[in-house]
């Protein structure tokens, strides 16, 4: 028998493309299901979060940062917004950093926004929530704003 290994059927954009849908979809399940069992957008950002301070986690992502804990976030949250969107710029100013990102969802549906009755504001809200949240969880300032289609992060130093 021959085995072939590290085989791939998607490659380069594409590949990147089906990844950001994938997690999109997943995203839009877990927000159909919160709003099932009577959960807000707060309510999971709640529970999401209380899971990570359960396990510590964000007095060790303050403790691993020290020094550079905005300078770190933004890493961060700019490698997730990388695993969701296409194209992204980023852009210091003397006060902040304005990460802005092209959203896709609103002209392409992923399948759980019609499968599992999501509205893609609603998912824009939750995903803007949840990284502004997270923020403030280990002392950043941030700020979010959506129109036509963009994204603005406002993330203070």
């Amino acid at each position: 028998m021959n085995i072939k290994e590290n085989i791939s059927l998607l490659e380069g954009e594409e590949l990147v493309t089906v990844r950001a849908h994938s997690i999109v979809n997943y995203i839009g399940i877990l927000l159909s299901l919160a709003n099932e069992v009577g959960m807000t957008h707060d309510n999971l950002v709640d529970w999401v979060q209380g899971k990570y301070e359960e396990k510590g986690y964000y007095e060790q992502w303050s403790n691993l940062s020290n020094e550079l804990k905005v300078e770190n976030f933004v890493k961060l949250f700019i490698r997730g917004r990388n695993l969701l969107y296409d194209k992204i710029s980023f852009k210091e100013e003397e006060d902040m950093y304005i990460v802005i990102t092209e959203t896709w969802y609103e002209k392409q549906l992923p399948e759980s926004f019609f499968f599992f009755d999501i509205d893609p504001s609603d998912f824009g809200s939750y995903a803007a929530n949840l990284a502004i949240q997270n923020a403030k969880k280990i002392g950043i300032k941030m700020t979010i704003e959506k129109e036509d289609g963009l994204e603005k992060a406002y993330i203070f130093k």
